[in-house]
């Protein structure tokens, strides 16, 4: 096991840079209100959450 303050990972994972940005997150959806799936609902609209 290599151990040290450097990231093993960097470099190879093509990670998004927040949840946004990741294509398969909803939060696009919360935050801009852009379904690209077609079947997103906003859960504090269906249970009635202020």
């Amino acid at each position: 096991m290599v151990r040290g303050d450097t990231n093993q990972g960097e470099g190879k994972w093509q990670l998004a840079k927040n949840d946004i940005s990741y294509y398969y997150s909803s939060a696009k959806f919360y935050e801009d209100g852009i379904d690209e799936f077609g079947f997103l609902n906003n859960l504090f609209k269906v249970f009635d959450v202020d």
